[in-house]
């Protein structure tokens, strides 16, 4: 208990601050990106990222003034004049890999060298006047093209570099474009160009013009194309444009979270993120941001969420007040200002509760509140259930049940009823409500466990979870309760309580702020380490003994809020919302599309009695038998599980 408390008031101090940090933020608009950046403080070799792609394999290589790097998502492997005496230069300017995974390297001092088969060979020194090479460009008869920034055009055929092939006409001019990065060519013929200042989709040879680029045709220093085919470009200055398949376009600059507008080169991955480079900056990843969050709604500290019958949403602020948004519209209110949760009813009247006295400034209040006529007023009624209140709840007989620090009450619409230590109920605090498909009001109190009440009596419950923080009836009849810091459990209809937990079968967190099921098959918690979506079927893998440990993804790293009921909403449009410590955000889980295809697992090396019996590490693949004898004693095996949309 005193653990939880400590827990409880960091937050609140957490809480505080970030009122007031945060709140200048209030009015910032919200990003259709996530952006994540990785530096010299991530072991990238520099911060000036020049040249990037995706290998066969899965690795992201990355050209720095530094050296080479190749990434797996989550460490990279340097190369540079001292592991690989054969590289010409540590200015990497330009990286291809053709259509027979050649990776093709190209330095500031105008060289150009493959790695074919873990083994990198110069095939061209550079020559005076002949420039960097900034481009490579595969035909269908299986011959590489190569151009430089001095215009000059090389081919790679039967095994050798032609330096001056004869090449005229549209294939010539096509190479010039993609050397100054205004056009873009994909492998079934077609692509953009855009060289005049005029967007045109290329497709048969038809060149269909979407209008005028946003961004001066100078200014643009990469291009690459997203999954669709539709154009991204990088500039000098003024960040990336992501076009659509009509020609529109967002914009992302170093307000979005670009560590610079500065871009130098770009890759889109097999995973559908967005890979830059920047000018000083280090190496981005932009993701598409599945989250949305009204501005209306963030940058406070966010306790509680309730959705009312027109679809607008309510929500609770520490400190803040409350704020209804609809329709991008949105009207606050800064009494009570201290309100911790909210709750609309089916007569669509909405009500708050507060934490409580705890200031003698205006705006303060305690108790419950309900709004009538435009401003919320006390409701002294209600105070026999606390003058602090955290919980707020509905069942389907109409009732408005209120848990606080004294206890439990209920209002039918005439009528108050109260609920304390007479009625069976423990001196703890009421945290958490919720009423299950048979009726039965489940109690979750903050630091005694769980209680039921059935048919007006309240008993009980024999289960191994004391400190509650939240509960979620679910649709099948089941009951999860969340905890301050013993993880989760679960018990389904006529079945004993399963345990979850960080040490005994790998949930992310311990500490649940907020629970709520998808319509998706589920569930998403909320915690201080982020949220977290498991499948249902995975906690059934592991309650049967087919897995050891909970399979889930995290989506968002920033703390979610806790200590209150509403917390987490599925509306009824099926998005659902959460309450972070930077305000509400939404996502609606019908967007998310599940990657079934494991991530490619690469042995990196094998050492035998500590002897490395694979050397060659720009080979990602591992072909040869190792034969152990009686004498050796200890294999290591150094492998890696490519991943690039995991969180940083």
């Amino acid at each position: 208990m005193q653990e939880t408390l400590k827990r409880r008031i960091q937050f609140l101090l957490i809480c505080l601050a970030a009122a007031l940090f945060l709140g200048q933020r209030a009015g910032a608009a919200e990003s259709p990106f996530v952006v994540d950046v990785w530096s010299t403080a991530d072991r990238l070799p520099e911060n000036t990222v020049i040249a990037l792609t995706q290998t066969h394999d899965g690795y992201l290589w990355v050209g720095t003034l530094n050296g080479l790097a190749r990434f797996d998502g989550n460490s990279f492997t340097p190369f540079n004049v001292n592991n690989m005496p054969n590289l010409p230069g540590n200015g990497i300017v330009f990286l291809f890999e053709d259509s027979r995974t050649n990776l093709w390297v190209g330095t500031d001092n105008g060289s150009l060298s493959i790695v074919t088969r873990g083994t990198l060979k110069q095939v061209y020194a550079g020559g005076e006047g002949r420039g960097k090479f900034t481009a490579g460009f595969d035909d269908q008869t299986g011959t590489v093209w190569f151009v430089t920034d001095a215009r000059q055009v090389f081919c790679w055929h039967d095994n050798a570099l032609d330096q001056q092939p004869q090449v005229y006409g549209p294939l010539r001019d096509l190479l010039i474009y993609l050397a100054f990065h205004v056009a873009v060519a994909n492998k079934d013929g077609g692509g953009w160009q855009f060289g005049s200042g005029n967007l045109e989709k290329v497709r048969g040879g038809a060149h269909n013009s979407l209008g005028l680029l946003p961004c001066p045709v100078a200014t643009i220093t990469a291009a690459c194309e997203d999954e669709a085919g539709n154009l991204i470009l990088g500039t000098s200055g003024a960040g990336v444009y992501w076009f659509d398949a009509a020609g529109k376009f967002r914009h992302i600059t170093k307000e979005e979270g670009l560590s610079e507008d500065y871009v130098l080169s770009l890759c889109f991955d097999s995973e559908k993120n967005l890979w830059v480079g920047t000018d000083g900056g280090g190496l981005d990843r932009v993701r598409k941001n599945f989250f949305s969050a009204p501005p209306a709604l963030a940058g406070n500290v966010a306790q509680s969420v309730a959705e009312d019958g027109k679809g607008g949403i309510w929500s609770a602020f520490n400190l803040g007040g409350l704020t209804y948004w609809i329709t991008n519209s949105a009207q606050h209110f800064h009494v009570p200002l201290n309100a911790w949760c909210v709750l609309v009813d089916s007569r669509q009247q909405v009500w708050a509760g507060t934490s409580g006295a705890i200031s003698s400034q205006p705006g303060f209040g305690r108790g419950l509140y309900r709004l009538v006529d435009g401003n919320f007023q006390p409701v002294p009624a209600a105070l026999a259930a606390g003058q602090k209140i955290f919980s707020l709840c509905q069942t389907h007989d109409g009732k408005v049940w209120v848990g606080g620090d004294s206890g439990l009450g209920s209002f039918d619409g005439n009528e108050w009823r109260f609920y304390s230590l007479n009625d069976g109920l423990p001196k703890s605090a009421v945290r958490a409500l919720a009423e299950d498909t048979n009726g039965v009001l489940w109690i979750g109190t903050e630091s005694e466990g769980l209680y039921a009440l059935r048919e007006g009596n309240i008993s009980a419950i024999t289960a191994s979870v004391k400190d509650i923080s939240t509960l979620l009836s679910a649709a099948d009849g089941s009951l999860w309760v969340g905890t301050y810091g013993h993880g989760l459990a679960h018990q389904a209809a006529g079945d004993g309580w399963k345990f979850f937990s960080s040490t005994l079968n790998g949930l992310v967190s311990d500490d649940i702020g907020s629970l709520v099921e998808d319509g998706e098959g589920n569930i998403w918690t909320g915690s201080y380490e982020g949220l977290v979506r498991v499948g249902k079927q995975s906690f059934a893998d592991v309650v049967s003994g087919a897995a050891k440990t909970l399979s889930s993804r995290t989506f968002l790293t920033h703390e979610f809020s806790a200590g209150a009921q509403p917390s987490a909403l599925r509306a009824h449009d099926g998005k659902l919302w959460f309450p972070t410590i930077e305000g509400v955000v939404a996502i609606n889980p019908a967007d998310l599309r599940l990657n079934t295809n494991p991530p490619p697992v690469i042995i990196e090396s094998v050492l035998v009695d500590d002897v490395e019996l694979k050397t060659n590490l720009l080979d990602s693949k591992w072909t040869s038998a190792i034969t152990l004898t009686p004498e050796n004693e200890q294999l290591e095996i150094h492998f890696t599980s490519l991943n690039f949309s995991a969180p940083k």
